[in-house]
């Protein structure tokens, strides 16, 4: 079993599969660049101008990326992630020995276009306990824009929540450096006061330490911890960055983090991940799809869950079912939205669907759907704040779900002649 991002890159070199680069590149566009050029191939920085740390990116652009360090094939994962969704289980604790940075400007951040502001924090998650107690791991981005200062894009969610509850200051960790189940646990949804990185732990035995001055639980894996203060009272502009979708999201007020501790270990690699590209997509998708299919499976019997790449892996999801009434089809496309309440679009199939394969979900729609009977039209949704057709200040937006099934009884008139 694989236990950090260092036994992960010797796996990767031993297998050939790693692509090291020994010219010294910059953090201001140039390393963004070549991860760009191998998008989708893992590759690590050797040499990075001004900088002792080396960068890693592109670790985890696939299922099958990630089905290397879990030990598994790239089919099973969801599955996977439905058992650790259903049964978070409790991390052991474990001592961690740190080493102080004194700066931000010791760890070689990225400015990936030139288009930013400033460089960014891309791959980082925040972990923050509530005033009842409850702790809460999130994904949140930070363009850093002094020596201990970043500004973050926070949405209201469970990170913001407990900010507001505690009057708009929180202290709170920042994890950087982490392997895929832990990037996978915090990616879920979940509801508030279920710790994320107990799902993590269900996908692969994840042992926490205590951060130094918090005392907040970390992965004791991770290479860089940044302890300090969030304070929505004290705001910054944020942006543009690259959303998922390959478009640059606008520029916002936000609240700042002041930074009051870096630590890391010996050795420490810096873990970029590019925005908009295959990584990035890859961790975020993946983790609605068990969301999904649990909500499916309550309304009729679910088979499978894709959010598709298509769809910019967040907008579309393809939801393959086996009906037991006519009516599931468009059950289950309401049950969709409710597991993964940023989707845009739903796809609903029959069970000799490949739903991996673009061409047949083509083919459903072609063979197996009438607009006026299957299509399900919802106005006036709150979408997603990566969909740039949305209106950019209330998410409003239209979403629609087709049910591609077939007719129960009908498998005859509805089913490919084979040769």
């Amino acid at each position: 079993m694989l236990k950090n991002i260092h036994e992960f890159l010797d796996f990767l070199k031993k297998k050939g599969k790693l692509i090291e680069v020994n010219e010294e590149l910059s953090t201001e566009l140039e390393i963004a660049k070549k991860m760009h050029e191998f998008d989708g191939k893992p590759i690590l920085f050797n040499k990075v101008e001004n900088y002792k740390m080396k960068v890693c990116a592109n670790l985890y652009c696939s299922k099958e990326d990630v089905a290397e360090f879990l030990g598994c094939k790239g089919n099973e994962i969801t599955q996977k992630m439905i058992k650790a969704l259903n049964t978070p289980t409790k991390n052991e604790m474990q001592k961690t020995e740190w080493k102080e940075l004194k700066s931000l400007n010791e760890i070689p951040f990225l400015k990936h276009v030139k288009e930013e502001n400033g460089k960014y924090m891309s791959s980082g998650f925040f972990v923050a306990k509530s005033i009842e107690g409850k702790i809460n791991a999130s994904f949140q981005r930070g363009m850093i824009f002094d020596s201990n200062k970043m500004v973050l894009r926070i949405l209201e969610r469970n990170l913001h929540q407990i900010i507001q509850e505690s009057k708009g200051k929180i202290k709170v960790a920042c994890v950087i450096g982490n392997t895929p189940n832990t990037l996978l646990g915090v990616a879920t949804s979940v509801p508030f006061g279920v710790f994320e990185l107990e799902i993590a732990n269900t996908l692969q035995k994840l042992p926490l330490t205590l951060s130094p001055i918090y005392k907040l639980p970390v992965p004791a894996n991770a290479e860089i911890i940044l302890e300090g203060e969030i304070n929505a009272n004290e705001l910054h502009e944020e942006g543009p960055f690259i959303d998922i979708t390959g478009t640059l999201d606008i520029i916002r007020k936000q609240p700042v983090f002041s930074v009051e501790k870096i630590w890391v270990k010996e050795n420490t690699v810096f873990e970029a991940l590019l925005p908009g590209g295959l990584e990035h997509k890859m961790l975020m998708g993946t983790p609605r799809e068990p969301t999904i299919f649990n909500e499916v499976n309550k309304v009729t019997k679910c088979l499978d869950v894709l959010i598709s790449p298509g769809g910019c892996s967040w907008l579309h999801g393809i939801v393959k079912i086996e009906k037991q009434s006519e009516e599931d089809g468009k059950k289950a496309i309401e049950a969709a939205f409710k597991g993964h309440s940023s989707m845009k679009h739903c796809f609903v199939v029959s069970e000799d669907i490949n739903i991996f394969d673009e061409k047949e979900i083509e083919w459903s729609m072609a063979t197996r759907f009438q607009a006026d009977k299957d299509l399900i039209i919802m106005t006036n949704q709150k979408g997603s704040s990566l969909d740039p057709s949305a209106d950019p200040n209330t998410r409003i937006t239209t979403k629609c779900g087709f049910d591609l099934t077939k007719p129960i009884g009908k498998d005859k008139d509805y089913k490919k002649v084979e040769f």
